[in-house]
């Protein structure tokens, strides 16, 4: 290599190092002027948390649905966490990082609070915006609903999870023709958890909300849950007399989950205070608490057979198995089983 060469790599390489320095310092300016002047802003919330942590930051209201933020140097955050400010619950849509290492976005405010229940029957409250074009469009003016179609938005985590296809939820409790207290249902139609998340830690699920009927037996319009089903006690259900004594327990056993297309046998065993086994009673009572198509039972003695059909549409669906003693001496028993794909 010729010392002209030689000299001129050193020349670049130093050159380089100096552009480094010099957008480093520039850097640096720029979020320490951020830091002195952001307490002064009049947009500097002091008191807004992040997924329910402190965490101040800088927002400024652009309507009544939105509002841009601005997080101080080192501070994080992502797509799909819940910012609470302004006395408000907002979600986190829009995120990017500018040349100087600070993040500015955009929040929606949430509209709506859903309830339901997850696999284990745990009741979920879950801060959400329901968009019926409004959001997307960026009016403040709510657009006429084509088809009853809502687009929905929410943080997504383990409670967001139990959501699935065709899962019912409720979005308002309504009064029908004849003058009834009725919810207006939605069905989830679709479900993405990966076209709006950008960047390390994002985390919003999208889905889909189509109008679907009121079911008056199984949706509890003072839960505001659709397909409620109440949570288990810790203790036995106690059948016949509550002033007759109970000879013991069932106790149901076999698979938690079941696949499509398939038959399960389900038996019951009988238990006395100390956990001894019990004489079974002659006449044992086989029901379903709640009543799926494509889902059979049939009795046979201490033991019922379990069919599912092969139909997707019963994917996520749990069937409540209960054991009862016709004479009510032995206290009742329920088994849950989901549904699952074969």
């Amino acid at each position: 290599m010729s010392k002209a060469n030689d000299w001129m790599s050193v020349y670049r390489y130093w050159l380089n190092e100096e552009r480094k320095a010099n957008t480093e310092q520039a850097k640096l300016l720029a979020q320490e002027t951020f830091e002195e002047d952001i307490k002064n802003s009049p947009s500097y919330q002091e008191d807004a948390l992040r997924n329910g942590e402190s965490q101040p930051m800088s927002v400024t209201r652009e309507n009544t649905r939105k509002a841009r933020f601005t997080v101080a140097p080192g501070d994080d955050m992502h797509i799909g966490d819940l910012i609470t400010v302004f006395g408000e619950n907002w979600l986190c849509i829009e995120l990017y990082i500018d040349e100087y290492g600070m993040k500015y976005g955009e929040l929606w405010m949430c509209n709506h609070v859903f309830h339901y229940q997850d696999h284990d029957k745990n009741i979920i409250h879950k801060d959400a915006i329901i968009d019926d074009g409004s959001y997307t469009k960026g009016t403040d003016k709510a657009l006429p609903i084509t088809d009853n179609y809502y687009r929905c938005y929410i943080s997504l985590d383990d409670e967001s999870r139990a959501l699935f296809v065709d899962k019912r939820l409720a979005i308002d409790e309504i009064v029908d023709g004849r003058g009834r207290d009725i919810l207006e249902v939605g069905k989830i139609s679709w479900i993405d958890t990966r076209s709006h998340n950008y960047g390390e830690g994002s985390h919003l699920m999208v889905f889909g909300l189509i109008d679907d009927p009121y079911n008056e037996e199984h949706d509890n319009i003072a839960e505001m849950i659709c397909d409620y089903v109440e949570p288990q006690s810790d203790t036995p259900d106690i059948g016949g007399d509550s002033d007759e004594p109970v000879a013991g327990h069932f106790e149901i056993s076999g698979r938690d989950e079941m696949r499509l297309g398939t038959e399960r046998t389900y038996t019951v065993s009988a238990f006395g205070d100390s956990e001894t086994d019990v004489e079974l009673p002659e006449e044992i009572s086989w029901t379903l608490d709640t009543t799926v198509d494509g889902v059979t039972i049939t009795p046979q003695g201490a033991s019922c057979l379990l069919g599912v059909s092969n139909n997707e549409v019963l994917v996520g669906e749990v069937i409540r198995l209960k054991a009862e003693d016709a004479s009510g001496k032995i206290a009742s028993a329920t088994k849950e089983v989901v549904i699952i794909y074969g």
